[in-house]
């Protein structure tokens, strides 16, 4: 029988099992923003990445915020991108605690040691060695009411990435549509951002959150509409790329399309001199694009 540290053992290490295909969107960005680029996305590379001792061979030169950060899938891939998290949210206890141990502070072998910790942190804002509050286990509508928290990083983060939860969206799901509660934490998501203010947006999600509901509408366009335009008046604007990524054209052995929105800050698209094109960018095999070197 399989005993319940076990299990919460073998759920810590799931994340670090699989860090070849975290860095893969976060190269794909940067090869994105090279003036002049084409579809092909280039196979990622993460040699010299360490989660255990938490190094890398390039030295942090961004920070990030990762928001429904689950395990803490990208921020792994961030980090190995040469990324410094400022901050985490994750609503669920249990997946905040493998994100805990992996990427704030190692956890023992007490299974309880999580939630006794949790329950001395008042309002579950959860901190690193130096007292910096790394992560909040805590529902992403009470994170957007704490000034506290966010008011800091206003103007101070490089990206905020996430992937809010896809099951409304999923093609094996129900797909309700708009009216589905979790298909509103995109929106969320925005405006996390739109009270940050953060210079690039990375969100991933599954498919189907570009097929169309059957009330005609489309959610990645809602999506991207809200950035390009704003809710508000006051809002910020961002320039949108739509991604098409599948972790088999990066080395995993796996067909897992994603779809993956990437925004600039407007004011910083013309200083970079980032294309946009319309439609979405596809990631595709090496040879299936021949002329190309990548």
């Amino acid at each position: 029988m399989v005993t319940r540290q076990e299990k919460v053992l073998a759920v810590k290490l799931r994340v670090a099992k699989h860090i070849p295909c975290h860095p893969a969107v976060f190269e794909v960005i940067a090869f994105f923003a090279r003036p002049g680029h084409n579809t092909a996305c280039p196979p990622p590379s993460c040699q010299g990445f360490d989660p255990v001792s938490r190094s890398s061979k390039s030295p942090s030169s961004f920070t990030f915020v990762d928001l429904f950060a689950g395990c803490g899938g990208l921020s792994l891939g961030l980090r190995a991108a040469g990324g410094t998290e400022l901050l985490a949210v994750e609503k669920s206890p249990m997946a905040a605690e493998t994100y805990f141990h992996n990427l704030v502070e190692p956890l023992g072998s007490d299974t309880g040691e999580f939630q006794r910790i949790l329950r001395n942190a008042n309002p579950r804002h959860l901190r690193d060695k130096t007292d910096q509050v790394k992560l909040v286990v805590d529902d992403i509508w009470n994170v957007l009411k704490d000034d506290e928290l966010l008011d800091p990083l206003v103007d101070q983060v490089n990206i905020v990435a996430g992937g809010p939860p896809c099951q409304g969206f999923s093609l094996a799901g129900l797909r309700r549509g708009m009216d589905d509660a979790r298909n509103h934490l995109v929106f969320a998501f925005h405006q996390f951002v739109m009270k940050v203010r953060p210079e690039l947006v990375v969100m991933e999600n599954v498919v189907g959150i570009s097929r169309t509901f059957k009330d005609g509408t489309n959610p990645i366009n809602e999506v991207a509409r809200c950035f390009r335009e704003g809710v508000e008046e006051t809002d910020t604007k961002y320039k949108v790329q739509r991604l098409l990524l599948n972790a088999q054209h990066y080395g995993v052995p796996q067909h897992r399309p994603r779809v993956v929105l990437v925004g600039v800050r407007e004011d910083l698209v013309e200083q970079l001199g980032i294309q946009f094109k319309s439609g979405f960018l596809e990631s595709s095999f090496a040879e299936s694009l021949p002329g190309h070197v990548l």
